[in-house]
């Protein structure tokens, strides 16, 4: 008994269209890549396609005709000025329609939606007696006249469907031709605005470069090849064309272009193949063109060229298998990155949030975003930091590395007060007293902030009790000197104090935002803030910067100090004069009494109360207003639907 052949996986799909005829596989696949295409996807998606990219008057009309069956006219397409795809179908009848695909005039700018619609609305198909040149023109004409504005180039795409029983599965698209040197028709922008669009469709590397090389002039002048190299430096996905064949030799090269079509310079992976070009104004049919290639590569040098690298069949043929696998072999990554773009659609689609229809629907979902809301608004402002039952979680479970994050909002707000203390510490004395006097300094400004107990007195607390003496006896005690000497001490505090509103203010902010992100549908975020939010905080900010305000305003009062800690120090330095046998001048006792008045008042910052007047409003700013006309416009955008 023979043995069992042994078990083997099928072939991939790769596979199987390298090494068959292509047929119903191939027309499926570019079937699927057109729908996709057609849906826009293309402009997140990188999709499989060949790309024909030339110098100017190097031909590639000429390989349009080729390849299509159908007359593309030289004139019309000596200065394309935009993207065309070509899009080639078997069916009974035959036909050939135009129309205009609306895209970008400049990167990052688009037209207006009136006049992507007149531009989508083109669409005409080609009628027996007229020319294709004709529509092509049309077209142009009527992208010129909606933005082009005297520019060569336009991000619009024409597509050219051709479909027939002589017609076979095929799609490409041909680029506006490459110019080197600008000219009396192209400036230097118009130049750069082709090599953008080249650019563009050449880079991705699920494109097949279908580089064509005019053989009327040398080819190492011509830019396509620097461009190829650009994008394809391997030569990898690139198959070269050279057209006009019958011309190398009136230049002078044939053997230099023959070298390169055999692969010696510029090896593509895909190989070369060779276009026989009919003379101007003359349509070849193509059993005309059968005859002239035949009977051009039987002759002379050029039948060194294999038979399946020349002819316009063969180049169908190749460039048909080469999509193809293409497409087959990018499919894994294809899938990925729909699946990304799903998912990211279907998060971009709940974002939105349900649709509603009726008032009591919107009423409801209202209720339940300000009811989520204010729960965390309050779980922040307490410190509790438990996330809502429902819904994404808002608190980050584990801590942050980056620091305290923003949905804790009491944390950060005492941090806040931490810092601003701080800053009264460093930052809040007008002047820095010392014992002795002061070390000398490189940077003068430090010099200048700092001042001995000696210096101070001689030239401020001396002048000021010359200055402000009322009507006590001489020796006797007048405590409001103390207030005023304060008052200049400690001048800093008032821009301290505004700077850390600010601040706790912008923590409010972010916050809120957070919590908006987090609860409510995009569509109605911006009518949020518009309608209640920014009112709300710019009410809060006012009300923090009166409370700003009257702390500015109780720090020019005269206050007695009530803390025990005052009268206890003054009684301590007191006594340590006393035993130090010193008695202390006038100016003395005031700045010393004055310095225990900074810092007992210093005690007493402001951080918990400006954070106190801004969770007044954050605790009620989510509160469901209660008019209809409120609830209706936080649902203006998109009233009938979430999408």
């Amino acid at each position: 008994m023979a043995p069992a052949a042994a078990h083997s996986d099928p072939p991939s799909f790769y596979e199987t269209l390298t090494s068959h005829t292509l047929g119903q596989e191939q027309r499926a696949l570019l079937d699927l890549i057109d729908d996709l295409r057609s849906s826009s996807l293309s402009s997140d998606i990188e999709l499989p396609q060949i790309v024909v990219v030339g110098d100017q008057s190097a031909g590639k009309s000429s390989v349009l005709t080729a390849i299509t069956g159908v007359h593309f006219p030289r004139d019309a397409y000596a200065c394309t000025r935009f993207p065309t795809e070509v899009r080639l179908r078997r069916a009974k009848d035959a036909g050939t329609m135009v129309q205009i695909l609306p895209g970008k005039i400049l990167p990052g700018t688009m037209r207006s939606e009136d006049e992507q619609r007149r531009l989508a609305g083109f669409r005409r198909c080609l009628e027996p007696g007229v020319e294709l040149a004709n529509l092509l023109n049309e077209a142009t004409t009527l992208i010129e006249s909606l933005g082009l504005s005297g520019k060569f180039a336009s991000r619009d795409r024409l597509r050219v469907d051709c479909w027939g029983p002589d017609k076979g599965h095929l799609s490409f698209v041909d680029l506006p031709g490459l110019v080197k040197v600008s000219n009396n028709d192209q400036t230097d922008e118009d130049r750069e605005a082709i090599e953008e669009i080249a650019d563009e469709y050449m880079h991705s590397p699920r494109a097949i470069i279908l580089a064509v090389i005019g053989g009327n002039s040398d080819y190492i002048q011509q830019t396509v090849l620097s461009k190829v190299k650009q994008f394809d430096p391997q030569g990898l996905r690139t198959l070269g064309v050279l057209t006009k064949p019958d011309l190398v030799a009136s230049i002078g090269q044939e053997d230099k272009f023959l070298s390169l079509v055999n692969g010696a310079e510029h090896n593509f992976k895909l190989g070369w193949h060779v276009l026989l070009n009919a003379d101007t104004n003359v349509v070849w049919s193509r059993k005309e063109r059968e005859v002239h290639e035949k009977n051009f590569f039987s002759k002379g040098k050029w039948r060194e060229v294999p038979e399946e690298k020349w002819g316009a069949d063969r180049l169908w043929s190749r460039v048909s298998v080469q999509l193809s696998q293409q497409i087959a072999r990018h499919i894994p990554s294809l899938l990925e990155d729909i699946e990304k773009e799903l998912v990211k659609c279907e998060a971009d689609l709940e974002a939105l949030g349900v649709g509603c229809v009726t008032t009591e629907e919107m009423k409801s979902q209202l209720s339940n975003f300000f009811s989520a809301s204010k729960f965390l608004i309050d779980e922040a402002v307490e410190g509790r930091y438990r996330n809502y039952r429902k819904g994404p979680k808002f608190f980050p479970i584990t801590p942050a590395s980056e620091g305290t994050p923003i949905q804790h909002l009491r944390a950060r707000v005492v941090e806040e007060n931490k810092c601003f203390v701080e800053k009264i510490e460093t930052q809040g004395r007008k002047l820095t007293i010392t014992e002795e006097e002061p070390p000398v300094l490189s940077n003068a400004s430090d010099l200048a902030k700092q001042v001995s107990r000696k210096e101070y007195i001689r030239t401020v607390v001396d002048p000021m009790l010359e200055q402000n003496t009322g009507m006590e006896q001489e020796g006797d005690y007048n405590p409001s000197l103390i207030y005023r000497l304060f008052q200049d001490y400690s001048a800093m505090w008032d821009g301290l104090a505004k700077a850390h509103e600010t601040d706790v203010e912008v923590l409010c902010r972010t916050f809120l935002e957070d919590v908006v992100h987090c609860v409510w549908p995009e569509r109605m975020r911006e009518p949020l803030w518009s309608h209640l939010l920014n009112k709300g905080i710019e009410e809060a900010s006012k009300q923090a910067k009166e409370e700003v305000k009257r702390l500015v305003e109780d720090r020019e009062l005269y206050v007695r100090a009530y803390d025990p800690a005052y009268s206890t120090r003054v009684k301590d330095w007191k006594k340590k004069q006393i035993e130090e046998k010193h008695v202390p001048s006038e100016g003395e006792v005031y700045l010393e009494k004055m310095l225990i008045y900074y810092d007992v008042c210093r005690c007493s910052h402001p951080g918990a109360r400006l954070f106190s007047a801004l969770s007044v409003f954050i605790g009620n700013s989510l509160t469901p207003p209660t008019s209809t006309a409120h609830r209706q416009n936080l649902h203006q955008q998109h009233p009938h639907t979430g999408h």
